[in-house]
């Protein structure tokens, strides 16, 4: 929580080294033990929250927006060979495919039913975990399976809608 809700905090990953608690954590850790030092600093993250509430909201929905960002980073190495190249290319192409789909029921929401809005409303609330503390892109991971069943849905939301114009 402190992470991502500091005066250093920023849309992805931060760590203790660079908040303004990164000179004393090692020795607080030390002095008062983990759970001490965690409380402290899920205290500091409360009040930095509650002085700063608009800042704290903009930031969680970049964080969101960022959760979502398709996959086009080049990762830690830079330079790239083609067949990474190529890999990241199809990743991105899946990807997108899968979310584009996984939207399409929402254009049909007066015939979606209380399954898709479960599967919607997990979605949002596992996005707000991470808009609250920090993203880091493999935190993606765990909700796509859902991801692909709203997708799943997408495309039979498109068969029906196909089938019933021929």
């Amino acid at each position: 929580l402190y992470l991502g809700n500091n005066a250093n905090a920023e849309v992805g990953f931060v760590g203790i080294e660079d908040t303004p608690m990164a000179a004393k954590w090692h020795s607080l850790r030390e002095n008062k033990g983990e759970i001490e030092a965690f409380a402290l600093l899920r205290e500091k993250a409360l009040d930095y929250i509650l002085e700063n509430p608009s800042k704290t909201a903009w930031l969680s929905l970049k964080k969101i927006a960022y959760f979502w960002t398709p996959p086009y980073h080049e990762g830690k190495e830079g330079n790239l060979s083609s067949l990474e190249t190529l890999t990241r290319l199809a990743w991105l192409f899946h990807y997108s495919i899968i979310i584009i789909l996984a939207l399409i029921p929402l254009l049909f929401y007066k015939k979606i039913d209380r399954s898709y809005l479960i599967l919607y409303g997990t979605t949002f609330l596992y996005c707000a975990i991470y808009a609250v503390t920090y993203v880091i892109f493999r935190y993606r991971l765990p909700i796509m399976p859902i991801i692909c069943i709203l997708a799943s849905g997408g495309l039979n939301f498109l068969y029906l809608k196909w089938k019933k114009n021929n």
